[in-house]
């Protein structure tokens, strides 16, 4: 794995290594993984990937190709299609491998179109893979505009989370065909030259798609009942 130096110790020729190594990812997953590939080398790969990603982004080098790659490494955790069984079987994981349900404030990028108030989110437990489930179809959500997203980098991370992450989704949504983010730009207020990580999040949290469930009584019910099968340890962020 390619150990991050320092800036002032940063040669150019390791900018085209991280840039070949995280090419030779995206040749591995999109040609040559299988559906077996066990827990550690997924994290493995997970920490690759952020190592990679966070030097790419820091020098302007990061793609819309790029990002749009996270859709098929948050494939790489299988979850099941129906929410009800994904409770039941997170409900029998070992505590360390628990996903966490999000707190709806925290997951208004997944609530759009009619009915996206029903939606809520669950983030694994390394805080890198997600998932979104409709508690009132009790399905998967998998449109593009809702969909559960891999993280490069940990949402904890606020700086290169933002950075990773939630600047190239602005930018470019989840897919190329994303049908929401022009709406969520007009939401939020904030001109595409003000890309600050942290004043993006706060302006989505407090003007986006929150309001919804707090004005749907049957939406709010569902998403305290979810609520109710994950313990304080396991609702994100505590």
């Amino acid at each position: 794995m390619l150990k991050l130096k320092k800036h002032h110790e940063v040669e150019e020729s390791d900018f085209k290594d991280y840039r070949e190594k995280f090419d030779d990812i995206q040749n591995y997953v999109n040609f040559g993984i299988n559906s077996n590939i066990s827990e550690s080398q997924l994290l493995s790969l997970c920490m690759t990937l952020e190592e990679c990603v966070s030097k790419l982004s820091a020098e302007g080098l990061f793609t819309q190709t790029d990002h749009y790659f996270r859709n098929k490494i948050n494939n790489l955790k299988k979850v099941p299609n129906s929410l009800d069984e994904f409770i039941y079987t997170n409900r029998h994981l070992p505590n360390e491998q628990k996903w966490n349900l999000v707190e709806s404030n925290k997951a208004v990028f997944h609530m759009f179109e009619h009915n996206g108030e029903y939606n809520v989110k669950f983030i694994s437990s390394d805080y890198h893979f997600e998932a979104v489930y409709s508690t009132f179809t009790r399905d998967i959500v998998t449109n593009e505009g809702n969909m559960g997203t891999y993280n490069y980098s940990s949402p904890f991370d606020v700086y290169w989370h933002g950075l990773n992450d939630v600047i190239p989704y602005y930018l470019y949504g989840n897919t190329i065909n994303d049908p929401y983010i022009n709406i969520l730009w007009d939401q939020v207020g904030i001109g595409i030259s003000d890309l600050d990580p942290l004043k993006i999040f706060n302006a989505v949290t407090e003007k986006t798609n929150q309001h919804k469930l707090k004005n749907n009584p049957l939406a709010l019910e569902l998403y305290n009942e979810i609520k109710l099968e994950f313990d304080y340890s396991h609702l994100w962020p505590v």
